[in-house]
C-alpha cells in the first residue's frame, strides 16, 4: 500500500481545522501520514494539534511566521520519506477519495521523473454550500510558455512524488510568490509529468478569512488583474529570475531562452518587445493572453 504524506500549514485555523483533519483521517485505500507546521498561531490551533499528536494521528511543530509559501517550503524540507506528498490547507474538506483518485490518475511512478497531479477544486462557502464558478484556463497550463503567463495550479489539489520534492528542496529560491506556482513551473522545467483533474474531490472553502483564497466571479478576477497592473509587483518576471538563479544550469537551451526572455524583459525597450513578440509565452486563452500583453506593455509583468 502506498504512503502519502500530507503537508499541512496552519495559522489561526481553529474554526475549520477539526473538520479538515477528520476528512484526512477518512482517506481511503492508502496509508496517510500527516506532518503539520504551525506558522505562529495565536488562537487554539496548537491545542488541537497537541491533542491529535497525543492520539498518534499526526506530527506537528511550530515555527516563526513565514507566511504560506515560506511555511510550505519549511514543511517540504522537514518531510519524511514517502511515496507521494500532498499540500493541504487548514480550512478545506477532502472527500474520501481525494488521494486515491489522484494516485489512480497518476498511475505507476517512474523512478527519478517528477510527477505532479493538480486540478480544479470544488468551491464552497463557509457552510460548504457550492459557489458559482466560471471555467478557468487550467487545462492548457501544461507548457512552460503558458506557465510563464500563469500557472493556475492550486496547491491544495496537488499530489507529487519524491522526485519532485527532492528537486524543490535542493535549491530553494531566495524569493517566491507562492509554493504551488513554483512547484508547477519547476516540474515543467525538470521534464516532469503533469496530470490535470477537472474535478478534484476537495471542497475549497472560501470564507473571507483565507490565508490563501481564490477569486470566484469574473468581476473579482478582473479587479485582481487591475490591481496587479497598478501595483506593478512584477511577480512573474521575478519568479522567472529566481528560476534562472536556481535551475538555469539544468534548463534545456529552449527553456532557458524562454525564461531569460521573461526574466529580463524590463531591462530595455527591446527586451520588452522581445517578450511581447515571443509567441510561445501564451496560454491560448484570448482574455488571459490580452491581460498578459497589457501587463508586459505597462512593465507590470
Amino acid at each position: 500500500m502506498k504512503t502519502v504524506t500530507v503537508l499541512l500549514s496552519t495559522y489561526n485555523g481553529e474554526a475549520y481545522l477539526p473538520a479538515l483533519l477528520d476528512s484526512l483521517y477518512a482517506q481511503r485505500d492508502m496509508r496517510v501520514q500527516i506532518l503539520v507546521r504551525d506558522d505562529g498561531s495565536a488562537d487554539g490551533t496548537a491545542d488541537i494539534l497537541r491533542r491529535e499528536q497525543r492520539e498518534g494521528r499526526l506530527r506537528w511543530y511550530r515555527g516563526e511566521n513565514l507566511g504560506p509559501a515560506g511555511s510550505f517550503f519549511d514543511l517540504m524540507a522537514a518531510a519524511p520519506r514517502s511515496d507521494w506528498y500532498a499540500f493541504c490547507d487548514q480550512d478545506d474538506l477532502w472527500l474520501p477519495d481525494k488521494l486515491s483518485r489522484a494516485l489512480e490518475m497518476l498511475g505507476d511512478d517512474e523512478p527519478g521523473r517528477p510527477a505532479l497531479y493538480y486540478g480544479r477544486p470544488k468551491l464552497v462557502d463557509a457552510q460548504l454550500h457550492p459557489l458559482p464558478t466560471t471555467p478557468r484556463a487550467l487545462e492548457t497550463m501544461t507548457t512552460l510558455g503558458a506557465a510563464l503567463v500563469a500557472s493556475n495550479a492550486t496547491g491544495c489539489t496537488m499530489v507529487f512524488n519524491r522526485a519532485l520534492l527532492s528537486i524543490l528542496v535542493s535549491r530553494p529560491p531566495e524569493w517566491v510568490f507562492m509554493h504551488d506556482d513554483w512547484a508547477h513551473k519547476v516540474c515543467l522545467l525538470a521534464g516532469g509529468r503533469l496530470v490535470f483533474d477537472p474535478e478534484v474531490p476537495i471542497l475549497y472553502r472560501q470564507h473571507g478569512g483565507n490565508c490563501i483564497g481564490t477569486s470566484v466571479t469574473d468581476l473579482e478576477k478582473l479587479r485582481g488583474h487591475l490591481r496587479s497592473l497598478i501595483r506593478k509587483d512584477r511577480v512573474r518576471s521575478r519568479t522567472a529570475a529566481q528560476l534562472l538563479a536556481c535551475f538555469g544550469e539544468r534548463m534545456t537551451p529552449e527553456d532557458r531562452t524562454l525564461v531569460l526572455t521573461a526574466a529580463r524583459y524590463g531591462e530595455s525597450l527591446s527586451a520588452r518587445m522581445r517578450l511581447l513578440r515571443e509567441g510561445r509565452i501564451r496560454t491560448g486563452y484570448h482574455a488571459r493572453d490580452t491581460l498578459f500583453l497589457l501587463a508586459a506593455a505597462m512593465k507590470a509583468y
